[in-house]
């Protein structure tokens, strides 16, 4: 939940919504085509928002500081040799920024 809080923090202070943090996160970290899921037009505007959304290197460090790596496993850790630019810890912290904090709470229970 840390993280997701640090998210919520990060997007109060810079005026903008949560998802358009996580969104330029992936951005910074050289996600070039993020998957959205947009249900409603907000959704779409927030996405576009995100890309001129730049977050500066003490950005990602506060949002990136509590996260402890552990072993990833299943189809992601299988398929690792078709995605060698992707490091374990990009893709665990892309799934958690992009999770509502419902869905986050189900996970880590």
């Amino acid at each position: 939940m840390e993280i997701i809080n640090r998210v919520a923090e990060l997007a109060e202070r810079l005026g903008v919504s949560m998802s358009q943090v996580a969104l330029a996160w992936q951005f910074k970290r050289g996600v070039a085509a993020p998957i959205v899921g947009a249900t409603n037009a907000k959704h779409f505007d927030d996405a576009v928002k995100a890309v001129d959304l730049v977050l500066s290197d003490e950005d990602v460090a506060f949002v990136e500081t509590p996260y402890k790596a552990h072993e990833i496993v299943g189809a992601i850790n299988a398929n690792m040799t078709l995605y060698p630019c992707l490091t374990v810890r990009c893709l665990r912290l892309c799934h958690l920024l992009c999770l509502n904090s419902q869905s986050l709470t189900a996970a880590i229970l």
